[in-house]
C-alpha cells in the first residue's frame, strides 16, 4: 500500500513539474518578443511559484530592512510565512518585511548577461548580509537565457569571487543558494559544508524543477521532503570554484 501511494505521489509531482515546464517554455517564446521582458519574467515565475506553495506562505516583491531601518536591496520575489509575522508594510504585491523572517528570495532575469549577473549577485546578498545567519535567508538566481557558451559565466562568477575576496568582503554564505539557467540547461549549486564551493551542472530534468524543489526545500517542511522529485544533473560537473 505504501509503494501505491508513493508512485501516486511522484505520478502527481511529475505532472505539476511537467506542468509549470510547460508554462516557462511558453513564456520564454514570449519574452523574445516583448519590451516589456523582465516584468513578465518576473511574473510567470512568481506564479509558478505561488502554484506550488503551501497555504500559510506567500510572495511579492520588496524589501527587507533590518533594526536600524537600512533596507536591503529590492527584490523581485520574497517568499515568507504570513503566519509567523506581520509585515512592517504590505501593498497588493509589494511588501517591506523586517529581518529574522527567514525569507526565501528570488532574482529573475529574463537575460543573463555580465550587467545583469554580477546585479542579482549583489542583490541576493544584500538581505543575506543583514542577518546575523545569512543562511536564514535561501537565495535563487533564476534566469531564462543565458550566457550562450557556459565558460563565460564560470569566467565571471570567477571575476565576481575575485573582486569580493580583494576587497575583504567575501563571505560564502552571501552567495546564491543555486543559479538557474532555463534555456542552456545549467544550473549551479553552491555548498558550504564542509568547504565553499560552487558548481555548475547540465540538468537532465527541467531547471524550473531545480527553482520549485529548492523553494520547496527552503520553505523547511519536513513533510514534503520524501515526496519531491528530485533534480538529475549529469554526473560529471561543467565546472567548480572554491
Amino acid at each position: 500500500m505504501m509503494n501505491k501511494k508513493k508512485d501516486l505521489f511522484t505520478t502527481y509531482w511529475q505532472m505539476r513539474m511537467a506542468g509549470a515546464e510547460r508554462r516557462m517554455a511558453a513564456a520564454l517564446e514570449l519574452i523574445s518578443h516583448k519590451p516589456t521582458r523582465g516584468t513578465l519574467a518576473e511574473d510567470v515565475v512568481r506564479e509558478i511559484i505561488d502554484a506550488f506553495l503551501p497555504g500559510q506562505w506567500t510572495s511579492a516583491s520588496g524589501f527587507i530592512v533590518d533594526a536600524k531601518q537600512r533596507p536591503s536591496d529590492q527584490l523581485d520575489i520574497i517568499i515568507y510565512d504570513q503566519l509567523a509575522r506581520t509585515p512592517l508594510y504590505r501593498d497588493e504585491n509589494v511588501v517591506v518585511l523586517p529581518t529574522g523572517t527567514r525569507p526565501f528570495v528570488v532574482e529573475v532575469k529574463s537575460v543573463l548577461n555580465k550587467v545583469s549577473l554580477f546585479e542579482a549577485l549583489d542583490n541576493i546578498a544584500s538581505p543575506k548580509a543583514q542577518e546575523a545567519t545569512p543562511r536564514d535567508v535561501i537565495g535563487v538566481v533564476y534566469a531564462f537565457r543565458g550566457f550562450k557558451q557556459w565558460q563565460t559565466l564560470q569566467t565571471h562568477l570567477k571575476a565576481h569571487l575575485r573582486k569580493l575576496r580583494k576587497k575583504g568582503a567575501f563571505d560564502p554564505a552571501h552567495l546564491p543558494d543555486i543559479i538557474c539557467v532555463q534555456e542552456q540547461n545549467v544550473v549551479v549549486v553552491r555548498d558550504l559544508d564542509p568547504d565553499f564551493k560552487m558548481t555548475a551542472y547540465a540538468t537532465k530534468t527541467p531547471v524550473v524543477q531545480s527553482l520549485l524543489t529548492q523553494v520547496l526545500n527552503g520553505l523547511r517542511v519536513p513533510a514534503l521532503y520524501s515526496l519531491l522529485p528530485k533534480p538529475d544533473y549529469e554526473p560529471n560537473p561543467l565546472f567548480s570554484l572554491a
